[in-house]
């Protein structure tokens, strides 16, 4: 077979080769990795992947796909139990980041989604074969006491919404690094250097882009986000990997005094900016010197669905008529009130023209400033025809979906 960069090119064509979503890629994957020894390497030789691949590709495609249940699978004992996790990994304490990245985190989801999917008797088997490790022999690490109750019947209230949030923040944190991170980049035309730099992100939300810009090299970085159970997580997901090179807080950007970092960044963030001005200045005042901030944001108010979809509808601009009332009408707590202003939900309102204004004056050359930019072709055709209105003024701000800022601070 020929190597999918021959027959799909544009699929790898840039450094966002690796998250291409490709059948060829799959029914390549899978022939290959049948070969022998010998048969791959002559491959190899004849077959050097592009430059875009960073040399990864066969490391990263040229082995069967990992399966984590094969994985944990592997693992059972002789009556066919898995064993808990103190058992299969006696020396990653309860706590460590052992268990959420890597085969530990693998382990862990694998093995409690397999215990409650058991009937009770079976649990009660293997509860009793495995019982957890009394708190005097754990030398480090929190106590395994405990633990089965909680994943198997976590209490109402506090400890059913702590696992409830666990998951979602999960999910949402993977989503972030499937999508949105690509997604972003792809925008600029790809991500820049971040070897040996410190970064910054401007609401850093659950922790998704320092994770990726960390991976990719960054010496520091510093993630700042208003909502705490975000940053909570951030701190557990990805600060406890970096060893104190990753901090994420809780505050406004407006009253921290931030040491400057080479790169800032920002992801939908500024359309739900309110005091817009003197925030943007201050995320500006976080770049060093020539430095560079990469700031987009997506949907914008006015623009066809820019309520964030807490509209189920499908018609463009449904939300505006009636001074934005057709939208908060249908926002009726148990009371039968309804928000007063947009504001109130954590929408700004800002126009394009706004956003303009905000960035004028500030110690900033602009490198690109690009509107309703995507990375699929025909969404982008679309979102390109969509600007063509906004040659009258008035019209501007009801086209323009998503601004894309790559912005060089001046030295």
């Amino acid at each position: 077979m020929r190597p999918p960069w021959e027959v799909e090119p544009e699929k790898f064509a840039d450094k966002f080769w690796i998250v291409a979503k490709s059948d060829y890629l799959e029914e390549w994957r899978n022939w290959f990795t049948k070969l022998g020894e010998a048969q791959q390497a002559e491959y190899k030789a004849a077959h050097s992947p592009p430059e875009a691949c960073g040399g990864m590709f066969y490391d990263t495609f040229g082995v069967p796909r990992y399966d984590p249940v094969a994985y944990a699978d592997s693992h059972r004992d002789e009556e066919g139990l898995l064993p808990p996790p103190w058992v299969y990994a006696p020396d990653i304490p309860r706590g460590s980041i052992g268990w959420r990245m890597g085969h530990g985190e693998d382990y862990w989801h694998v093995f409690f989604d397999w215990l409650r999917s058991l009937p009770p008797e079976d649990q009660e088997r293997v509860k009793a074969k495995y019982p957890e490790p009394a708190p005097e022999t754990v030398r480090k690490g929190l106590p395994w006491q405990g633990i089965y109750e909680a994943h198997l019947n976590p209490q109402e209230g506090q400890a059913r919404a702590f696992f409830g949030r666990m998951k979602f923040d999960e999910r949402r944190y993977a989503d972030f690094l499937r999508d949105r991170f690509p997604e972003f980049w792809a925008r600029f035309g790809g991500m820049p250097n971040v070897a040996g730099k410190r970064v910054i992100d401007f609401g850093c939300g659950r922790g998704g882009m320092v994770q990726r810009m960390m991976e990719a090299g960054a010496d520091s970085a510093l993630g700042i986000e208003l909502n705490q159970s975000y940053v909570d997580f951030a701190n557990w997901k990805v600060a406890s990997q970096w060893d104190g090179r990753v901090r994420f807080a809780c505050q406004d950007i407006r009253e921290m005094n931030v040491e400057p970092a080479d790169i800032v960044t920002s992801v939908d963030v500024m359309e739900h900016v309110m005091d817009l001005s003197e925030t943007l200045a201050k995320v500006v005042d976080a770049c060093k010197p020539g430095g560079e901030l990469f700031i987009g944001f997506a949907p914008l108010w006015h623009s066809p669905f820019g309520h964030h979809r807490l509209m189920e509808t499908r018609i463009p601009w449904a939300h505006l008529p009636r001074g934005n009332r057709a939208f908060l009408d249908r926002l009726v707590d148990d009371d039968g009130n309804s928000p007063e202003k947009i504001q109130e939900l954590g929408f700004s309102g800002a126009t394009p023209a706004d956003f303009r204004a905000a960035l004028k004056g500030l110690p900033v050359e602009i490198v690109s400033a690009r509107r309703n930019v995507a990375s699929h072709p025909l969404k982008a055709l679309a979102l390109k025809a969509m600007l063509i209105p906004s040659i009258i003024p008035a019209l501007e701000k009801y086209v323009t979906v998503g601004i894309y800022w790559h912005l060089r601070r001046k030295k």
